[in-house]
């Protein structure tokens, strides 16, 4: 069978798409550039800022248009359904599976599909259902593969208990949780096999996981020639992980959130 996947959003989605993509690989599908060749249409999609919602809506609408023609299965996934489900499956009855890539076992609260379109082609369907049904996030990471090589995006986290009075992030992604050591070491080694020349450490909040210091220096451990961390808030940024940072050699990078200067407009930010 054939995949199509669209990736909407942040390089902690396309983490999302690349250990998906790589799993519909590892069970014998056949990743396609060209949709009018696929079996199954994938969108993972975002809802953080209303840009992302728009283009969401967007491309669902495109390709429901293209199924009229093309005859795929379609497969909404990630946060854009996660946020709005009851909305999504009652707007677009025309998608067949929609999947919480957050949690994505395929009980009755993450999947919705209607078997009786299938009567024709019940088989390929269900083909695919029993695929899905044995996703799951703690494997995802030896299916990875990086669609943007030679630069490869390290998750260490997802979601956000930092609770800004402006962010959705807690609404989509819930509370922090943070990935333990062993599975970030798996993905480095993934990413060191793969040849992957520059790394990212990624995250909702970088600077939130406990073990921060520790992931900096296993991934210096693997001598990618260059890496870079994104996400950090703020006020976690000390000056003992500065001074890791320049003897680790990474990068003199760090993607910071604009801070307002101004005390009552951070507590109106809930910063």
């Amino acid at each position: 069978m054939k995949a199509y996947v669209v990736s909407l959003g942040c390089p902690k989605n396309q983490v999302d798409t690349e250990q998906f993509i790589g799993y519909l690989l590892k069970n014998n599908f056949e990743l396609v550039k060209d949709y009018e060749k696929a079996d199954l249409y994938i969108i993972n999609t975002c809802s953080f800022i209303y840009p992302a919602k728009k283009e969401a809506i967007e491309e669902i609408l495109k390709a429901i248009e293209l199924k009229k023609k093309y005859k795929f299965f379609l497969g909404v996934l990630g946060c854009f359904y996660r946020r709005y489900k009851k909305n999504l499956i009652s707007n677009f009855p025309e998608v067949d599976f929609f999947i919480d890539t957050a949690n994505p076992s395929l009980d009755k609260t993450d999947i919705y599909y209607r078997f009786g379109k299938y009567s024709e082609n019940i088989s390929k369907f269900l083909k695919i259902l029993w695929i899905l049904k044995n996703f799951t996030k703690r494997k995802a990471v030896k299916y990875q593969i990086f669609l943007n090589y030679p630069v490869g995006y390290l998750k260490i986290s997802d979601g956000c208990s930092n609770r800004c009075s402006y962010c959705s992030i807690p609404l989509i992604k819930g509370n922090f949780v943070f990935y333990d050591l062993s599975y970030i070491k798996n993905s480095l080694k993934k990413m060191k096999e793969s040849n992957i020349k520059e790394v990212y450490i990624c995250a909702q909040d970088t600077t939130a996981h406990p073990n921060l210091f520790k992931i900096l220096e296993l991934v210096a451990e693997f001598n990618f020639p260059r890496k870079k961390v994104l996400y950090l808030y703020p006020s976690k940024i000390k000056a003992e992980l500065l001074k890791l940072l320049k003897e680790l050699n990474f990068d003199p990078y760090l993607e910071i959130p604009l801070q307002h200067v101004n005390f009552r407009i951070l507590k109106l930010m809930g910063r």
